[in-house]
């Protein structure tokens, strides 16, 4: 399979672009005014998003929009929020008022033609889905309460007693207007990730942080995911969402070359405990469909260091297999963000191949997030990319999905030029090519199915997916 990563605003400027009527100016203002929105949000900047959503609501015109983002960025810069992150952000919204129809067209035509699977990122995680405040600003609890202000209880299927989670806590709409956005378009649908270190709710930090018990703060933490990885699933499932695979946790090895310890420090293992990934993992398999496969995901895969601790933690996994019986991890994710190291690439993926077929339930190996950081030697930095293509094609990979490919929509790097296998026209290079042709699913059973999809969807869709990003968004 081939794929690509893809957040909300993404899918439905890229929508918009292939319907014939509608201002494409006028509502790609408004797609941007929405994201500023949802950023805001995100952040839990309650007090700006306050203060801004009516004027956001109202943007209609470059002018207005202008304005707004103008004034906003000026509110933000009061916090303390590191200059870089802020450029980044200030970069892509730049990027993206100057698409235009015609460029995004090409974007879509390659989403919708050249890629098997697509990695939701932004709306997969916590700071989409779990809120950060309530509609007057309030940290909303984790957890619900009943009139006396008792924390609710409920019995798992185990038998044990659990806190019960409060409803009003989660949010899966820009989740779920993604997956059957994509899904509609035959797309099948990669979730990145539920558990991230950088990714905490305010509410989980504040448990960390408070004096309870450190018993207490292990159950709330665990009763807390135990019950958001179970809505997850089970959002999911009641709107018709197919997971193909699911990465539990991602990044969780330790980045420090100095310290032998496997684990990377995270607010999940402090409350939980060194054995929390084994924990996260029984959740989920628990939780999810037996078709869903679960995976890990890690970064700087290639460096010898941090190879072996993968490695570790992936035979950690086998340990608790052999103990139970069953499996627990599915697939390792690679990353392989390669940027400006040269490694023999080949040799890797065969360690990590091997590993993965030595365990006692065997596991998939993917390469989860290609791309390549932006260099003075652009052939040097091609050859990168398809040293890694070449290397995966050999050793039998059969899923590569790109993280950057998307350029101008990227929100994570100030410079994106050359980063992915798509310049930011949206025009091909070799290395796509070369991708397309020897990952690409091209079963007719596949070309069937996807052609079904695609005549599905209609400007007039505007709840059935992505918005649409139609003229009556």
């Amino acid at each position: 399979m081939l794929g690509t990563a893809i957040n909300l605003t993404t899918a439905r400027l890229l929508n918009l672009s292939s319907h014939e009527s509608g201002n494409f100016e006028e509502v790609k203002y408004r797609l941007l005014a929405d994201d500023l929105k949802e950023r805001l949000k995100r952040l839990g900047y309650f007090e700006i998003y306050k203060k801004f959503e009516k004027p956001l609501d109202e943007v209609r015109t470059k002018e207005e929009y202008t304005s707004v983002y103008a004034q906003i960025m000026q509110a933000i810069k009061q916090f303390k929020i590191q200059q870089e992150k802020l450029a980044r952000v200030e970069a892509y919204f730049k990027r993206m008022e100057g698409l235009d129809k015609k460029s995004c067209k090409k974007f879509y035509d390659k989403l919708t033609n050249d890629y098997d699977i697509a990695t939701i990122d932004r709306e997969a995680k916590m700071r989409t889905t779990i809120r950060s405040f309530d509609k007057n600003g309030n940290v909303p609890p984790l957890f619900a309460k009943d009139r006396s202000g008792k924390t609710m209880t409920y019995i798992d299927k185990s038998g044990r007693e659990r806190y019960k989670i409060n409803s009003e806590v989660l949010d899966f709409d820009n989740f779920n207007r993604l997956a059957k956005f994509l899904q509609d378009k035959g797309l099948k649908i990669h979730v990145n990730a539920l558990i991230w270190h950088e990714e905490v709710p305010k509410q989980i930090k504040s448990i960390a942080e408070s004096d309870l018990d450190p018993a207490e703060k292990k159950r709330c933490c665990e009763d807390f995911l135990f019950a958001y990885i179970n809505e997850f699933a089970k959002n999911a499932r009641e709107n018709g969402i197919r997971l193909d695979s699911v990465e539990v946790l991602n990044e969780i090895v330790s980045d420090d070359s100095s310290s032998k310890s496997v684990l990377r420090d995270s607010v999940w293992k402090d409350l939980m405990g060194s054995d929390y990934f084994i924990e996260c993992y029984k959740m989920a398999k628990e939780a999810f469909s037996p078709d869903t496969k679960l995976f890990y995901n890690d970064f700087s895969e290639f460096d010898p260091v941090k190879k072996a601790k993968i490695i570790a933690l992936v035979d950690k996994f086998s340990e608790a297999e052999r103990r139970q019986g069953s499996p627990l991890l599915d697939g390792i994710g690679l990353q392989c963000h390669l940027y400006g190291e040269d490694y023999d690439y080949t040799s890797a993926l065969k360690e990590y191949l091997d590993t993965a077929k030595s365990a006692p339930h065997q596991k998939e190996v993917r390469i989860t997030e290609l791309d390549s950081a932006n260099c003075n030697n652009p052939s040097w930095q091609m050859a990168q990319m398809e040293g890694v293509i070449s290397s995966a094609k050999d050793l039998g990979i059969e899923t590569v999905s790109c993280w950057s490919d998307l350029c101008p929509f990227v929100d994570h790097l100030e410079d994106v030029n050359g980063i992915g296998l798509l310049d930011t026209n949206g025009e091909s290079t070799n290395a796509h090519e070369t991708l397309k042709n020897n990952f690409k699913e091209n079963s007719k059973e596949n070309e069937g199915e996807k052609t079904l999809n695609k005549g599905s969807s209609s400007p007039s869709d505007s709840d059935s997916g992505a918005d649409a990003g139609s003229g009556s968004d």
